[in-house]
């Protein structure tokens, strides 16, 4: 019987290691993934027209100045 038990659980054991071992691949291999993707946003952001930025907040600052203005006056 306790050869039975042991052999049982050694099986279970074994099962759920594989079933961990394969879910970490498959992690691995998503992480993987990942990282590439992260490669291509990096190196499009490199590329983006440096220009565009300066003007966004130039005219954030335009309008966040004309509404703070007339508050400030009185």
């Amino acid at each position: 019987m306790n050869a039975l038990l042991i052999g049982v659980t050694t099986l279970l054991v074994s099962v759920a290691g594989w079933y961990g071992y394969r879910a970490v691949c498959r992690i691995q291999e998503w992480g993987r993934g990942m990282n590439e993707i992260d490669r291509i946003f990096q190196y499009a952001g490199k590329h983006v027209d440096q220009r565009e930025f300066p003007r966004s907040v130039e005219r954030v600052a335009a309008v966040q100045g004309f509404v703070a203005g007339p508050a400030a006056s009185k």
